[in-house]
């Protein structure tokens, strides 16, 4: 029986390689040659970063919520967002927006305050307060420094000053009976309710002569939780970097002022085509 001609030259090539042959070059050549190269073709990618991008402006008025990205995952979308006169809260979703939790007139934003006792303060005394007037409900990161000075501290001035919200103690803050001897205690996370003020005072009586120093600083915690607004709170001047997998919604919590907020929205580079199918 007479074997077949070969006509594919792939074929041929592997027929002479199983019978030990070595196939001649003419087959290999055309073997490759049958080969397709995969299709290469130039894909453009767009560098995309913030610091090279143009934000714009947007004007939240007082109490005004608005979409900052579509909620929508086969959309990948990314924005920049700094406030730039006063906090913003943002949020993930419309609902959570509307809240009246993320209406009022005042802000929380950090604040400090510093003070000293005249010579020979009694029990109670303020050494130091930060009014309610300035912190508005929400909790607080509070630190506290502390000195004295004067006539020479004794060991009756020891861990002789307290931090107190409103009239209820929290803590006896650790000083020791010396002089110039700068102390600094916390942080404390302290929660007030819109009508407290954080205070140090002299807990009991000093030694003659001396003199108490304090300074409080208080800054608001911008996480969900009791006493926190519906979303996260951002502070003026703080850049944040948002999806719109989560944090697409923007709201401005003052009855009072409109804000300024400036965005830069971007597309992954690594973005998918979106299919409404």
């Amino acid at each position: 029986m007479t074997e077949p001609a070969f006509h594919d030259s792939a074929t041929a090539a592997a027929r002479a390689a199983a019978a030990g042959e070595q196939p001649d070059a003419g087959h290999v050549a055309t073997a490759r040659a049958g080969l397709a190269e995969p299709a290469m073709t130039p894909v453009p990618v767009r560098a995309e970063h913030a610091d090279d991008g143009i934000y714009r402006t947007t004007v939240l008025q007082p109490g005004q919520a608005r979409q900052l990205l579509p909620q929508d995952p086969g959309r990948r979308y990314r924005a920049q967002v700094i406030p730039v006169d006063a906090p913003v809260i943002l949020c993930d979703s419309k609902d959570q927006a509307s809240s009246p939790d993320n209406q009022f007139t005042a802000t929380p934003q950090t604040v400090a305050a510093q003070g000293a006792t005249a010579s020979d303060p009694t029990t109670g005394t303020a050494v130091a307060t930060i009014a309610a007037a300035s912190l508005p409900a929400g909790t607080y990161s509070v630190t506290v420094q502390t000195y004295l000075d004067g006539t020479t501290p004794a060991a009756s001035d020891d861990d002789n000053m307290g931090l107190h919200v409103g009239t209820t103690s929290v803590t006896h803050l650790n000083i020791p009976g010396i002089a110039d001897n700068v102390v600094t205690s916390g942080p404390y996370l302290l929660t007030v309710n819109g009508a407290q003020s954080i205070t140090v005072v002299v807990v009991t009586t000093v030694t003659s002569g001396a003199v108490y120093h304090a300074a409080i600083t208080a800054t608001p915690q911008y996480d969900v939780g009791p006493g926190y607004p519906q979303g996260l709170l951002l502070p003026v001047n703080v850049r944040i970097e948002v999806e719109n997998s989560g944090l697409c919604w923007i709201v401005n919590p003052s009855q009072a002022a409109a804000v300024r907020v400036a965005v830069l929205t971007e597309r992954y580079e690594n973005a998918q085509p979106h299919s409404d199918g």
